[in-house]
């Protein structure tokens, strides 16, 4: 049964990840199913999901604020510009940077995401719109928790019971994310032929 689910887990990740043995972590001396940055980068957006949800406990639809976003576009960039760096041979990364980085980027994706998810859904709605996170004690809360996440992947505590909190949450996250961006397409698409039925629509009748 556990080396059933553990092989689930790995051709699941096996999708969204090129699972080097040399990239990724090792948990309870046990691969991870994502090499460290996309386990960072899956784990980070799930996490920066459920945070906004819980603290908000709504439908938010606005960005953070101006400051935050700032901070977290600059996170994504060097997301980027390690990856891309790392990936044409400029410098090689450390197992740890590469986590954390993709934990910081993965969180701001959601950020930005969320919102746009929310208002792509549910833009018909009266309600008052919430702002995303506006001071810095709720991002740094977030990071402190993305912190945690960092320390206990990396500790070297070796419980087999972490190593499946980890790889299953990094792959469902990267289903949360692929689901949310798709389901924002779709929705989108929708939303614009629509309107542009609507419109030739009103035009006839005119």
């Amino acid at each position: 049964m556990i080396a059933t689910i553990n092989l689930l887990i790995h051709r699941i990740g096996s999708l969204v990840c090129h699972q080097s043995p040399t990239r990724t972590i090792l948990v309870n001396n046990i691969p991870l199913p994502l090499c460290a940055r996309c386990t960072g980068i899956y784990l980070g957006f799930l996490i920066g999901t459920l945070y906004q949800f819980i603290l908000w406990r709504c439908h938010l639809k606005k960005l953070p604020v101006l400051k935050i976003s700032i901070l977290s576009i600059i996170l994504l960039i060097a997301l980027i510009l390690e990856s891309i760096g790392s990936y044409f041979g400029f410098w090689t990364s450390h197992q740890n940077i590469r986590l954390i980085l993709g934990l910081l980027g993965g969180s701001s994706i959601s950020l930005f995401l969320i919102p746009i998810f929310n208002f792509t859904l549910f833009i018909k709605e009266t309600k008052q719109k919430e702002v995303g996170l506006s001071e810095w004690k709720e991002y740094i809360q977030l990071t402190l928790i993305l912190g945690l996440i960092s320390f206990l992947i990396t500790s070297g505590i070796n419980k087999l019971i972490l190593y499946y909190i980890f790889a299953i949450l990094s792959v469902f996250g990267s289903i949360l994310l692929c689901y949310i961006i798709a389901i924002t397409i779709i929705f989108r698409v929708h939303q614009i032929f629509y309107e542009h039925l609507t419109q030739r629509r009103d035009n006839a009748v005119r």
